[in-house]
């Protein structure tokens, strides 16, 4: 995909890579302190904490992927920025329409996230779990 190219395998082949680096940075995640604080005082609050601490790291992974450069260096391979709407990660056509798109979350919040963006972002998707 030298150039930002797509081909029929990119949402595949991206997906493919997604997936590692989410499941890296799952696996490495901890909370800052302050989030660890506020769990003693509030244990239910690990699963929010958690998954902001897993979505910032696979964010961070997926920008600076070397497989995944070329695609985003030509804004063909988009990441949503921490509260701004939409799904974590997208690919776009030539004209900048979402074609596929991907979201970091967990398995029992996945269909929420199906709602809450098909509508805007269509109906090729994956999960990103952790």
């Amino acid at each position: 995909m030298a150039g930002g190219e797509l081909s029929a395998a990119a949402p595949e082949f991206v997906g493919q890579r997604l997936a590692a680096l989410t499941r890296q940075a799952a696996s490495g995640a901890t909370l800052t302190p302050r989030q660890a604080a506020a769990v003693g005082r509030r244990p239910g609050l690990f699963r929010a904490f958690l998954g902001e601490r897993v979505d910032t790291a696979a964010k961070a992974a997926i920008a600076n992927d070397r497989a995944l450069q070329p695609l985003i260096d030509a804004g063909r391979l988009r990441v949503t920025g921490r509260f701004r709407f939409g799904p974590d990660v997208f690919l776009t056509d030539s004209n900048g329409t979402c074609t596929f798109w991907w979201d970091i979350t967990t398995e029992g919040a996945w269909q929420a996230h199906v709602m809450r963006y098909s509508a805007t972002h269509g109906t090729g998707y994956a999960p990103l779990f952790y």
